[in-house]
């Protein structure tokens, strides 16, 4: 009998004891948590949450909470990430603690690894009377690699335009967008290549050696002048900076366009419309006076008279037509690098600025038929996205002295699904 009383008496103040215990829970705000590795470091918050009832500082202040990684399932190397925690006791914890990790540049293509953190409570004395609960203590954070490219299908470029004139050097910008579909199947015989693009193109830099040329004319009162013969070097200059659409229709060749080859081969008529805002630059260099007259005028020149300036620079607008009919477009794809080459015989309409009107109000224009010559190279690397891209054109049958135009290009590719997060709202509201 006396034992049954002593059980009784004993639960009696177990019941009594335990609720005067007060009970913790330190969590990781989420159990799962993914961040993306970019080419430059990636600095990663994570937030831990305390919910208690009102303890004293005291008794919080006997425990300590430390991070630490588990080195039995995480897969990422401790090298290529650091992590920004120092041990805290929970009396300096507010309901909720941030802390950080700090993510090396992606090194390792598209592989994901993973991280799995533990929270560490430990007691600093036996006396110590709070119940820590144990549920979310982990944190299974998934580390994805540095994506690639793929299917290169939909893509914008952003980058520069080089000037190969007066060395190679970046100038000026550069973009486009690019749809490229080509045919899947027999049944579906047709694709299409689409492009819109913005570039600078050079023509060729003409030096035409030292030329004598009448330089300027000083009136010498009355009807009496002198003209002066200038002999220099002369260099001419030729800079477009175009807007531009391109269409190319894709057609399936047999065997040699089966999507499931790496490289596949179509006909691909071209159609492409260029608008060229041209600026002539002429310039004369190391000038010598070889000559001068005097000469009588019928009417009387007072100071001097500037015929030929040392450098002189004409905007002319170009509209060029491309109609490319004997056309092909070779595509060559695989998860090291995307290849794109493009070429076309056909002819050219083009329409220009009339020499005599340049500088007139009315606007006039000449129009010029002649045959084409025509190619481009787009080379991507699917990491980084980094595109080099190459293009000349040329025209045959006839003297035109703004030919060939060609470029070099430095860009980047992006997603155009991608896009749309540059103009997403910095805050939400």
């Amino acid at each position: 009998m006396k034992n049954y009383l002593l059980c009784i008496l004993l639960c009696i103040l177990y019941i009594q004891v335990v609720p005067a215990q007060k009970t913790i829970k330190l969590s990781f705000e989420k159990s799962n948590d993914i961040v993306y590795r970019q080419e430059t470091d990636v600095v990663f918050p994570i937030s831990l949450k305390l919910d208690s009832v009102k303890i004293d500082k005291d008794s919080l202040s006997q425990y300590i909470v430390t991070i630490k990684p588990s080195d039995e399932k995480s897969t990422l190397a401790k090298s290529c990430y650091s992590l920004a925690f120092n041990s805290i006791t929970l009396d300096k914890m507010s309901s909720s603690y941030t802390f950080y990790i700090n993510l090396q540049k992606d090194t390792l293509g598209d592989i994901n690894r993973q991280i799995y953190f533990l929270i560490e409570i430990k007691r600093k004395s036996q006396n110590a009377d709070i119940n820590i609960s144990d549920s979310n203590k982990t944190l299974n954070l998934i580390v994805q690699g540095f994506k690639r490219l793929n299917n290169f299908r939909y893509l914008a470029y952003v980058g520069t335009n080089f000037d190969l004139v007066d060395g190679v050097k970046a100038q000026n910008l550069f973009f486009a967008t690019n749809v490229f579909l080509p045919p899947q199947s027999i049944r579906e015989r047709f694709g299409l290549n689409f492009s819109l693009y913005g570039n600078r193109t050079l023509s060729q830099t003409d030096t035409s050696g030292r030329v004598r040329y009448t330089s300027k004319i000083i009136g010498l009162g009355g009807d009496s002048a002198r003209y002066f013969q200038e002999e220099a070097l002369k260099t001419v200059n030729r800079v477009s900076d175009n807007l531009g659409v391109s269409f190319s229709p894709l057609v399936w060749l047999g065997k040699v366009s089966n999507p499931n080859r790496t490289m596949q081969l179509y006909y691909a008529p071209q159609l492409e419309f260029i608008w060229r805002r041209t600026k002539i630059s002429t310039s004369y260099t190391n000038s010598v006076i070889v000559d001068s007259s005097l000469i009588r005028q019928n009417r009387p020149i007072t100071g001097v008279l500037t015929l030929t300036p040392p450098k002189t620079t004409t905007p002319i607008n170009i509209y060029d037509v491309y109609i490319g009919l004997a056309g092909f477009f070779l595509s060559h794809e695989n998860e090291y690098i995307s290849l794109r080459l493009q070429g076309s015989l056909g002819v050219n309409f083009s329409y220009m600025s009339s020499a005599q009107t340049i500088n007139s109000i009315q606007s006039s224009f000449d129009r010029s038929f002649s045959f084409l010559g025509f190619g481009r190279a787009w080379i991507t690397e699917p990491v980084s996205g980094i595109t080099l891209g190459a293009e000349v054109s040329n025209t045959f049958g006839n003297r035109d002295r703004y030919q060939p135009y060609f470029n070099v290009t430095l860009s980047k590719a992006i997603k155009l699904k991608s896009l749309g997060t540059i103009v997403e709202p910095v805050t939400a509201r």
